[in-house]
């Protein structure tokens, strides 16, 4: 692509992926490098395929692809390095916070469904904040449970957060992302990772978020 990379260290490794945060060679920006772990498995390299697609559509609110290589041995992609995920503020944010984040995730939603496109892994660890505050999706169907075992092209998501039908073995819709969002707030409210089947309701627990 034109632009080379250098990898400063390891960050983390998700269902199908691995993580590296580096630097561009030509202007010091730091990035992320997502190199897919098992690119020997046909469906896991069609679902980072499919992943990469999507963040490619340059949808707004979208985390931005700096550069990819599909036939690298592993497949990567490089996006900017956003400072932390949502998940570190679980149950700290304040009611006008929480109802600014989902106001904007749900329009980065609504972005997508007009194109027909299904997140389908909404959680707090892919709402990702950049250093000015801004806050980004990532990781569309990206880091999923269960890459190498049960994903194919239109399942995936994570437990406590997808919907029960796709949890079952639906394709992923626009209907378990509103689930996944409302699954989101849930534990953003109140600091408690959702569980498959509960009732996300939170109840008195609302009330000990701050005003």
């Amino acid at each position: 692509m034109g632009v080379t990379f250098q990898i400063s260290e390891y960050l983390q490794s998700g269902g199908c992926g691995d993580l590296y945060r580096g630097y561009r060679t030509d202007n010091g920006e730091q990035v992320v490098i997502k190199y897919l772990r098992d690119a020997h498995l046909p469906h896991a390299r069609s679902n980072f395929e499919r992943e990469l697609r999507v963040l490619m559509t340059k949808t707004p609110g979208l985390v931005p692809v700096i550069a990819w290589d599909l036939r690298a041995d592993p497949p990567f992609y490089v996006m900017p390095y956003l400072n932390v995920s949502l998940q570190a503020y679980a149950g700290k944010l304040t009611a006008p916070q929480l109802r600014a984040i989902v106001a904007h995730v749900a329009t980065v939603l609504g972005r997508l469904h007009d194109r027909s496109i299904s997140h389908g892994d909404i959680k707090p660890d892919n709402l990702l904040v950049s250093w000015d505050g801004t806050l980004r999706v990532a990781d569309p169907i990206g880091n999923g449970v269960g890459c190498t075992v049960r994903f194919w092209e239109h399942a995936g998501g994570t437990p406590g957060y997808c919907a029960p039908e796709v949890r079952n073995g639906v394709p992923i819709h626009p209907a378990g992302d509103v689930y996944s969002l409302g699954a989101t707030l849930y534990e953003l409210s109140t600091g408690r990772k959702p569980q498959d089947g509960q009732d996300l309701d939170p109840g008195p627990d609302a009330d000990r978020s701050p005003t």
